[in-house]
C-alpha cells in the first residue's frame, strides 16, 4: 500500500517531526542544525513520497535522514580541506624593506 495523497505526507511530517530532530539533534549535536537537516531530508523524500510503501515509510525517512547527515559531513569536511590559508600579504615599504599586513 502506498500513500495517494499530499495530505499523507503532511500528517506523516507533522506527527514524526519531534521524533526526527531528536534523532538528528544526536548525528548533529545542535538543535538548529538538527532542524535544518529534518527540513532538508523531508524535502527530499517528498517527492517519491508516492512511490514509499506504507509499511516502510519510519525506515526510509531515518535512513534519508542519516544519509543527508553523512552527506553534509563529508561537505563540510572537503570544503575545510580546501580552503587554503591565504598568505598574509607583503607590501613594500618607501624604504625599500618588506612590510607585512
Amino acid at each position: 500500500m502506498t500513500h495517494e495523497s499530499p495530505g499523507d505526507f503532511a500528517e506523516f511530517a507533522a506527527a514524526a517531526w519531534p521524533r526526527l530532530v531528536r534523532t538528528a539533534q544526536m548525528l548533529t549535536g545542535d538543535f538548529r542544525e538538527a532542524e535544518d537537516l529534518v527540513q532538508t531530508t523531508l524535502v527530499k523524500v517528498y517527492a517519491p513520497w508516492r512511490r514509499i510503501p506504507a509499511d516502510d515509510v519510519d525506515v526510509c525517512v531515518r535512513k534519508a535522514l542519516i544519509n543527508n547527515s553523512l552527506s553534509r559531513t563529508r561537505k563540510r569536511r572537503v570544503a575545510h580541506l580546501l580552503t587554503p590559508f591565504l598568505p598574509e600579504a607583503e607590501h613594500r615599504a618607501h624604504g625599500g624593506h618588506t612590510e607585512v599586513v
